[in-house]
Formats: structure tokens, C-alpha cells, sequence
């Protein structure tokens, strides 16, 4: 009885675990989607804003060779800054994955620390049961060798009734001869 309740126990809290190993990789994916949302956001406005510095580019172009000189001076510039800002987000993407992957380390030690207390719970709920059953099959031993004795005596006791019923007998019968 006791094993079936530690098993469900068991059960209980592997469930649980497995509900919160979810979660977290439900909440992981959102948080990508969300991150994924957010770089499109930007990539799509960083577009726009090319077009239109393009449009204005080739509107310069028009008016004079020199607004190309700067044009190409501005070419570099956002080129360097897109650059800093997919750097900057590879390594915020890099920072999350690791603070994930340590969130998931975590919650795997105290699944093994969790299993660990269960099963020195269950061991000490065996030694006890098989305790209790020795000194049950003992207890038993013990009454059946009280009944065993009781049963001996009781036949000696007979056993020695009748001899004296026969000597008194005998006794009698010699006495009346």
C-alpha cells in the first residue's frame, strides 16, 4: 500500500516536472517568435529608411557629383551600423540562449535532487514495511510455538490423567483380589 502511494507520488512530481519542462520551452519559443517579430520590425524599417535615403540619393545625383561622394560616405556609415546592430543582436540572441540553457541545468538538478529525496524516501519506507513484516512473521513464530507448547502440556497432562485413572485402577483391582 505504502509502495503504491510513494509510486503515485512519483507520478505526481514526474508530471509536474514534465509540465514545467514545457512551460519553459513554451515560454522559450515565444520569447523567439517575439525576438524574431522584433528583428523583423526593424529590418523592414531599416528598408524603408534605405528606399528612402536611396530615393533622396538619386534625387542628389541629379544636382551634382558631389552629393555621390556623400552619398557613399552615408553607404559606409549604415553599413557599419547595421553591421553593430546584428552583432548587437546575435549577441543578445547568444546571452538568452545561454541564460536558457542554464535555466534548463538548473531545473534538471532539482528534478535529480527531487528523484533523489524520493527514492531515499521510498528506501526508508521499505526498510520500515520490511521491518514491521519480520517482526510480524516473528510474532507469529512466537504464538504458534506458545500454542505448540500449550498443546504438549495439555497432552501430558492427559497422558498422566490417565496413567493415575490406570494405576488407581490397577490398585483397586489388586486390592479386591
Amino acid at each position: 500500500m505504502n509502495q503504491m502511494q510513494l509510486y503515485s507520488k512519483v507520478v505526481t512530481i514526474r508530471d509536474k516536472q514534465l509540465e514545467e519542462s514545457k512551460a519553459l520551452e513554451h515560454d522559450w519559443l515565444n520569447e523567439q517568435k517575439k525576438l524574431d517579430l522584433m528583428m523583423e520590425i526593424e529590418r523592414l524599417k531599416s528598408l524603408q529608411a534605405m528606399e528612402e535615403r536611396e530615393r533622396l540619393k538619386h534625387e542628389a545625383q541629379k544636382k551634382g557629383a558631389v552629393v555621390i561622394i556623400d552619398q557613399i560616405k552615408e553607404r559606409e556609415i549604415e553599413r557599419i551600423r547595421e553591421q553593430e546592430m546584428r552583432e548587437k543582436e546575435m549577441a543578445q540572441m547568444q546571452k538568452q540562449v545561454e541564460a536558457m540553457k542554464e535555466q534548463e541545468r538548473q531545473a534538471n538538478e532539482v528534478k535529480k535532487e527531487r528523484a533523489a529525496v524520493m527514492m531515499r524516501e521510498v528506501e526508508e519506507a521499505n526498510k520500515i514495511a520490511l521491518s514491521a513484516k519480520v517482526k510480524r512473521q516473528q510474532e507469529e513464530r512466537d504464538e504458534d510455538m506458545k500454542i505448540f507448547r500449550y498443546n504438549q502440556e495439555r497432552a501430558l497432562k492427559e497422558q498422566e490423567r490417565l496413567d493415575e485413572e490406570k494405576r488407581i485402577k490397577a490398585q483397586k483391582e489388586y486390592e479386591v483380589q
